[in-house]
């Protein structure tokens, strides 16, 4: 028995060793099989950084380090700081070994004129964008299941000056290959209410939006180019835009 328990000790003791000395670069396989692509990693496996590619955007530089208290959940994750234009980017991290990217406590401040916002829409916008995700699973296929929300402060739209918005927050979900999104204002000039959903490989936005007293003229003037108001003055807003392929992992059969 004491053997037993000596042997056990010296194999621990290896595979802790190799565990804090292995290479950060020991991580790419698992990457690729989660869709994504470390580049010129550095550091070792328990803590590094690197430039990450995915979904589209890169990432100059990525920082992990191993959450050892993770290992208690039999589920070992990284805490993940990422710097990106504009902004930042904090979560805790865990790649499975079936390839999916489970990650907790999301929570990203990107300011609305970054670059990576300002070039995929035609009107400047202000103000920083928050979000905050309690959960996501990722895999190859793409995003499997999210849930949290997303907040606009300080909001403004540059429609000639700068007006403001308030503040408008979207709850959002990923769940059985479909997004869903509940949008609404949390005071401002403008009441908002409306909905988000994917369908045929598009995201539809359909919303309410009502003029309140303290609404601009130039903000009015705006929003009657939009339609005609119902009876109760609420101004209907319909958008359709396709969604990248990708993005949501399909449906179960």
């Amino acid at each position: 028995m004491k053997s037993l328990r000596l042997l056990a000790f010296f194999v621990f003791s290896w595979l802790f060793f190799l565990f804090l000395y292995a290479p950060a670069s020991l991580l790419t396989p698992l990457a690729e099989k989660a869709g994504a692509r470390l580049v010129a990693p550095e550091g070792r496996l328990w803590a590094g950084q690197a430039r990450l590619e995915a979904a589209g955007l890169s990432l100059d530089r990525v920082e992990w380090h191993f959450l050892p208290a993770s290992l208690l959940r039999l589920r070992p994750a990284v805490q993940v700081h990422a710097e990106l234009p504009g902004g930042v980017l904090d979560a805790q991290v865990a790649v499975t070994f079936s390839g999916h990217v489970e990650a907790r406590e999301v929570d990203m401040a990107l300011a609305a004129d970054s670059p990576l916002l300002s070039s995929r829409i035609p009107v400047p916008l202000g103000g920083v964008f928050n979000l905050m995700l309690s959960s996501v699973d990722a895999s190859a296929r793409g995003i499997e299941a999210l849930q949290g929300e997303l907040f606009w402060e300080e909001a403004t739209v540059n429609l000639g000056a700068p007006e403001a918005l308030g503040v408008l927050r979207v709850e959002l979900q990923v769940a059985q290959g479909r997004f869903t999104g509940q949008l609404s204002d949390m005071g401002g000039p403008l009441g908002v209410r409306g909905q988000l959903d994917s369908e045929g490989g598009r995201l539809r936005l359909e919303a309410l939006i009502t003029p309140r007293p303290e609404t601009s003229p130039t903000l009015r003037a705006t929003l009657g180019m939009l339609g005609a108001p119902a009876p109760d003055g609420a101004i209907p807003l319909r958008q359709s835009l396709p969604l990248p392929a990708g993005v949501l992992a399909p449906a179960p059969s």
